[in-house]
């Protein structure tokens, strides 16, 4: 089984998941993997790490649901398939 993420994304693409809608946003968010923090907010990293120690019960359940998104939709398989009816 996978785990949890908590996403510490640096520079270069804070400015990609601050955008509405971004894909990492909404794959965390969608599938209910982990949790997503941007640079520079120490605050909110530290509310986010106690929020996963609160609900620590939850992680096998949520790394569960990341290993069967992970295989479902989005394996090298399913991308290559996408790709393929893109370009058609």
């Amino acid at each position: 089984a996978s785990s949890p993420s908590i996403s510490l994304i640096g520079p270069t693409c804070a400015r990609l998941l601050r955008e509405e809608g971004s894909e990492l946003a909404q794959v965390i968010d969608e599938e209910n993997i982990g949790w997503h923090v941007l640079p520079g907010m120490p605050d909110e990293l530290a509310n986010t790490i106690l929020q996963i120690y609160e609900s620590r019960d939850m992680l096998s359940e949520m790394g569960a649901r990341a290993a069967t998104a992970a295989v479902a939709k989005y394996s090298l398989k399913d991308a290559i398939a996408k790709y393929s009816i893109a370009i058609e």
